[in-house]
């Protein structure tokens, strides 16, 4: 959908009853890559008035937020893809609504440990294929924060 198509957008959401929006602020063409159109995004928040929107982010920044409510371009952020980068997101963004701190990040064994038991736990309760396969895919965006190359070769 592009700008424009943002009434009628609102009339369909009216239609069907719709509690609350969540935009991604891309194109199909674009993908997960590229700019974000954050006039595509007002103009889906204006369009439907009391329906809560909230914009998707790969991995949001606690202190970065409140900014997307502050400037009326969503009342929150949905969680995507990339919180499997830091599963400890949700603790963060808590405490930062509470006292304004992220507090400490996740430590290398915390992560190691998070890892160990999510597979565990795909095994106890789907089996060894399932799990294998599953985890495979989690694997990488785990790898990705703990950087285990970079560990590897620096000692």
């Amino acid at each position: 959908m592009t700008v424009g198509s943002a009434p009628f957008l609102r009339e369909r959401i009216r239609k069907g009853g719709v509690a609350a929006v969540t935009i991604h602020g891309r194109t199909r063409a674009q993908g997960f890559g590229g700019r974000v159109n954050l006039d595509g995004i007002r103009a889906v928040v204006e369009a439907v008035e009391r329906i809560p929107v909230h914009r998707q982010r790969r991995c949001p920044q606690p202190r970065r937020r409140r900014g997307y409510a502050d400037r009326g371009l969503a009342a929150g952020v949905a969680i995507g893809r990339g919180a499997l980068l830091n599963p400890w997101l949700f603790v963060q963004l808590r405490r930062w609504e509470q006292s304004g701190q992220t507090g400490p990040s996740a430590t290398h064994e915390q992560r190691l440990a998070f890892m160990e038991r999510h597979f565990s736990l795909l095994l106890a309760h789907r089996g060894e294929r399932f799990a294998c396969l599953t985890f495979r895919k989690v694997a990488n965006w785990y790898c990705r924060v703990l950087h285990p190359a970079a560990r590897c070769s620096s000692g």
